[in-house]
């Protein structure tokens, strides 16, 4: 895969954090994002390259944490 910068502006994911059910894998936080027009296809693919697909997420700042943001 390319790679993908972290975009300037991730305050669409960060508003997002708190808008799907904990505890979420972090293949479910993409679909999600995935469905949200508003988010770029920069930050989804971002979000796609830093989140484990794979590890169950309990709380937004878990996701904050794996993203460093």
């Amino acid at each position: 895969m390319q790679d993908v910068k972290k975009p300037s502006d991730v305050n669409e994911i960060v508003d997002h954090l708190d808008h799907v059910d904990y505890p979420i894998t972090g293949r479910d936080f993409v679909a999600a994002c995935s469905n949200m027009e508003h988010v770029t296809t920069q930050e989804k693919d971002w979000v796609k390259k830093n989140l484990s697909m794979d590890r169950t997420y309990n709380s937004p700042d878990e996701i904050r944490k794996a993203l460093r943001i």
